[in-house]
């Protein structure tokens, strides 16, 4: 699973506990109907059990930033803009599920798939550790979809494709317990 990068995290966040922030990719509403679909039939063919991500908010986590905190924000928002400014949209395609230690299952590619995105997240990090003053950043990511929560064993497993186009990056609020997010910015990939 993907080691977040805690140190990104502000030390010192505002009070507000319920709010975390994180850079994501959203993709687009029929996708997202795909995957709700695709999990409807592998929870029937295979007796999954779990609480279902609401589908509106099913989304692929480039990096979590930690506790609401205004500093981060303004880093997020640069860093975002700039990494969005030098890429064009890019394909994504995930073909694989399977449950995870932490009760996760996920929808995921093949390590060796999506050289887009991984190129992508590698430089919206860089440009991330560049406004906040770091160094030495972990590069590791594992691309994928949280689509259910519950206690299933389940091994990894070939699906048939899931592929949108990711045309922005999000920089997203999550109300913790609430299921609820909220996009506090939007940048459009433009670059050639």
């Amino acid at each position: 699973m993907d080691q977040q990068l805690s140190f990104l995290s502000d030390p010192n966040p505002l009070p507000d506990d319920n709010r975390s922030i994180f850079l994501g990719l959203l993709p687009e509403s029929t996708t997202r109907e795909e995957m709700g679909n695709l999990l409807t039939r592998l929870q029937e063919h295979y007796r999954l059990r779990g609480t279902r991500r609401l589908i509106k908010n099913l989304h692929i986590t480039l990096q979590k930033l930690g506790g609401w905190s205004d500093r981060m924000i303004r880093a997020a928002e640069r860093a975002a803009l700039s990494t969005a400014q030098r890429f064009a949209p890019f394909e994504i395609s995930l073909d694989r599920v399977t449950g995870w230690g932490n009760g996760a299952f996920v929808l995921k590619d093949e390590s060796s798939e999506n050289p887009h995105l991984r190129k992508f997240r590698q430089e919206l990090i860089t440009d991330l550790a560049r406004e906040i003053g770091l160094k030495n950043v972990d590069r590791q990511f594992n691309p994928h979809v949280t689509l259910l929560y519950g206690d299933n064993e389940f091994p990894e497993t070939q699906v048939e494709p899931v592929r949108w186009t990711a045309s922005e990056v999000v920089l997203i609020c999550s109300h913790e317990g609430e299921s609820r997010y909220e996009a506090l910015g939007r940048w459009p990939l433009l670059g050639s």
